[in-house]
């Protein structure tokens, strides 16, 4: 630990941002748990240690971490790629809906490829950007965990928050973060260069090597004990390839996929490129046969044909990637590959589950019954938020039951069901229909009609 906190000198000496301040305070949020290690050591350990404010919270909805950055006026977040991706795809889609996805796109290139008047672009033509997002008292962002597109570094850095890619593990610590203050460096998504107690190297097979004082003196595993030496290369198994002085971050060597014509398939990088906005989360790992298996986690389809436009998307992005010939098997699921409280894929225990038939996949040759069963627990769900909301039993509620005159609901009770609806089923209700639809089978209706 002492050789951690020594090694954060040279990144405030070298990156004055890491050390920026809003209003005169350095506040961080504390969203990583401190068993992660990115948690302990860059929250916990560097920043405690010089006596800043954590902000913790009181759960980890969506909602609540947003209000929570901008009321408390959060200065520094730490989090894994998983976290910055999907945030970076729901802000791109809401610039989508509003029309402005050209003009954002020339801005955000204006921003990170103008050096001098980059910071004055950002500031001005995003303020909207972010203030919908952290608001204006973020000073630094940092990633770590695993890869990152370089469309998401491009992103927060242009629309003018400062991110900065490190690599650290459990039983090494935090080697190394990128400190340059130029955003076109940021955005390549180099992982920076080893910390003066730590060094680098890197295999014949691509795999990066770490020895140095930021080492765990000894690792307990499954029971054993293996006692290790700071003089000795440890091997992390993330494949990284070296340019200049910098390190890339390429995934994980366990991670690859062997293909049937010897070809390696790294699913790290792949993943990125078949990601849609109908997708919760993929996953692509060595199924049955160790033939390459693309899972996908979806949104509930609600119509036959919006099932089958969803399969097809994907099958159009694996044609676009050329890798449709080695992609044998999709599997769709609404299931969540990520369980509770984590923060990333783990490849080895989703195929794990895959092959015990943990997950529910979609036939999708029987799409009717698909549909059919889908919009059966839409009914079951609406009722339950009826029931819920009046704190009635849902044995008193049919779809034909009307919220007011049978359940004696009030007008205050009926927003806060809109809100249960709408977070149920991530839709908003028109103001013009407030009050006019009041049984369940009104709102089963325009969730039918309505979500495609």
């Amino acid at each position: 630990l002492f050789y951690q906190i020594s090694d954060s000198v040279r990144i405030i000496k070298e990156c004055p941002q890491m050390k920026a301040h809003h209003e005169g305070e350095l506040k961080i949020l504390a969203l990583l748990p401190f068993y992660h290690v990115f948690g302990f050591i860059a929250v916990y350990v560097w920043f405690t240690f010089f006596s800043r404010t954590l902000i913790f919270l009181k759960d980890m909805n969506p909602k609540t971490v947003l209000n929570t950055i901008r009321k408390h006026k959060v200065t520094h977040i730490f989090a894994v790629p998983l976290v910055w991706e999907t945030i970076y795809k729901k802000a791109l889609a809401s610039i989508k809906e509003k029309g402005k996805y050209k003009r954002f796109c020339f801005m955000l290139s204006l921003a990170n490829n103008a050096p001098v008047v980059g910071g004055a672009i950002s500031r001005l033509a995003f303020k909207e950007v972010r203030e919908n997002l952290f608001g204006d008292s973020i000073k630094f962002l940092i990633t770590g965990g695993s890869a990152i597109s370089k469309e998401a570094m491009s992103f927060y850095n242009g629309i003018g928050y400062h991110m900065a890619n490190g690599f650290g593990m459990t039983e090494i610590g935090i080697t190394s973060v990128d400190i340059s203050m130029s955003p076109r460096v940021l955005n390549r998504g180099s992982v920076g260069f080893p910390f003066g107690n730590t060094e680098y190297s890197v295999s014949e097979n691509g795999e990066l090597l770490v020895r140095g004082k930021t080492m765990a003196s000894r690792i307990l595993q499954d029971g054993n004990e293996q006692i290790t030496d700071f003089d000795c290369w440890f091997n992390t198994k993330d494949l990284v390839v070296k340019d200049g002085k910098r390190y890339y971050h390429r995934g994980r060597q366990d991670d690859l996929i062997v293909c049937q014509n010897g070809e390696n398939i790294n699913p790290e990088l792949i993943e990125k490129q078949l990601y849609t906005k109908n997708m919760k989360n993929l996953c692509l790992f060595a199924g049955k046969d160790g033939v390459p298996t693309l899972l996908v986690s979806i949104e509930y389809c609600f119509t036959k044909e919006r099932l089958n436009e969803v399969y097809s998307e994907i099958k159009d992005k694996l044609f676009a990637c050329h890798l449709q010939d080695e992609v044998k098997h999709i599997s769709l699921t609404t299931d969540e590959l990520l369980g509770s409280g984590e923060f990333k894929l783990s490849r080895k225990k989703i195929s794990e589950k895959y092959k015990n038939g943990a997950y529910s996949i979609i036939d999708i040759k029987n799409a009717d019954k698909y549909v059919e069963n889908v919009l059966s627990e839409v009914e079951r769900c609406i009722i339950s938020c009826f029931a819920s909301v009046l704190q009635k039993s849902e044995s008193e509620i049919t779809m034909q039951t009307d919220f007011f005159t049978d359940l004696g609901g009030s007008s205050l009770d009926y927003f806060v069901l809109l809100d249960t609806l709408k977070s149920q089923f991530n839709f908003e209700i028109a103001k013009a229909r407030d009050g006019k639809m009041s049984t369940p089978k009104a709102f089963y209706d325009l969730i039918r009609g309505d979500k495609k």
